[in-house]
């Protein structure tokens, strides 16, 4: 009933100037003079518009909310969230030392982010006793471009076997292309 009111608003609101301009045009309905003619249709505009809103539908669902990350990718977001608690039940299953009464401080986030541009890393490498006798900070592994198996920079005392550079932040590198490497540790700041 509202789609029959809103047409019939449309042409009130159409006619409206076609009678203020000429008027002679409404004669055969005794219309004949401008005052008439917006009396007539301005009238019919409010009553129209008057009778759409009673007429309308009533909307009771809210809309989500949608932003926008940097890349222009529309992402969703729930109008109620609710907050992420960790699992207290595998901390208390775990052994408690007997000599210490401190109890353990745990923090409740108030907010997950997800990042879902970035990528995460490929591959991690079991530890070897390698890396353990040369000492580096730590023994992750990633796989390179060429699908080769290459340990992550990491920190020495002295210059580990197979680095390739020394990064701006004091890490060893063990890429085997020039290309990236030290790319998230400051820079080359010297090729070995």
């Amino acid at each position: 009933m509202a789609g029959f009111f809103v047409f019939l608003f449309l042409l009130s609101l159409i006619l409206l100037p076609v009678g203020l301009i000429k008027p002679s045009l409404f004669q055969k309905f005794f219309i004949n003079t401008r005052k008439k003619v917006l009396g007539v249709f301005g009238g019919c505009l409010v009553l129209f518009f008057v009778l759409i809103g009673i007429t309308a539908p009533a909307s009771n669902s809210a809309k989500p909310e949608v932003s926008q990350d940097t890349k222009g990718v529309s992402t969703q977001i729930s109008p109620s969230i609710t907050s992420v608690n960790p699992t207290v039940a595998d901390v208390s299953k775990a052994p408690t030392p007997t000599a210490t009464s401190t109890p353990i401080p745990t923090k409740t986030p108030t907010s997950v982010i997800i990042n879902t541009t970035t990528p995460t890393a490929a591959y991690i490498a079991p530890t070897t006793s390698q890396d353990q006798s040369q000492g580096l900070s730590n023994d992750n592994y990633y796989e390179n471009s060429a699908g080769n198996e290459v340990h992550s920079p990491a920190y020495s005392n002295t210059v580990p076997a197979g680095a390739s550079a020394v990064c701006g932040d004091g890490t060893y590198s063990f890429s085997q292309s020039r290309r990236g490497t030290c790319s998230h540790h400051g820079g080359v700041a010297q090729w070995l």
